[in-house]
């Protein structure tokens, strides 16, 4: 059986990263029900360039630690990855 748990919609921090191209409606749409959600954007990287360790930046981290629900529109499967 599956049980539900109540969502706290004024304390629930939502974070959005995105590479520049799409979120910007999304995190729009979101703010309506969630007032803390936040849009963070990363450059754009060309998709066949190959990375093996992606860092974000500080204040990027900083927001991801922070926040409870990360929604990626970040297209680089490799930085999706990390």
């Amino acid at each position: 059986m599956a049980s539900f748990i109540k969502i706290d919609e004024k304390n629930m921090k939502i974070l959005i990263i995105s590479d520049g191209q799409f979120g910007d409606r999304a995190a729009d749409h979101i703010k309506n029900k969630f007032q803390n959600t936040k849009i963070c954007y990363i450059e754009e990287i060309e998709r066949n360039q190959l990375i093996n360790d992606y860092e974000f930046s500080p204040k990027i981290e900083s927001e991801i630690l922070k926040s409870d629900l990360i929604i990626s529109y970040i297209r680089h499967p490799d930085v999706v990855f990390d």
